[in-house]
């Protein structure tokens, strides 16, 4: 597996937007992840109050991978 490859190659890749609120203002940070790592990573983090995450369709191909994704999968 590469770095910019998916750890479930047999799943589609959303775009995962994370919000995270600071002190000075809100950080947005966008990431692509497999769909299941993705959607375990948003139910994890609902609920705080420093985090925002949301899924949305396609992700264009110049995103990073979400860090850690696999760990997602476990």
């Amino acid at each position: 597996m590469t770095p910019e490859q998916s750890p479930a190659l047999s799943e589609p890749d959303v775009r995962v937007s994370v919000t995270v609120g600071t002190g000075l203002g809100d950080v947005e940070l966008r990431y692509r992840a497999c769909l299941t790592a993705a959607t375990v990573f948003v139910r994890e983090t609902t609920g705080r109050a420093d985090l925002r995450a949301v899924l949305s369709g396609d992700p264009s191909a110049d995103l990073r991978r979400l860090p850690n994704e696999k760990l997602y999968l476990l």
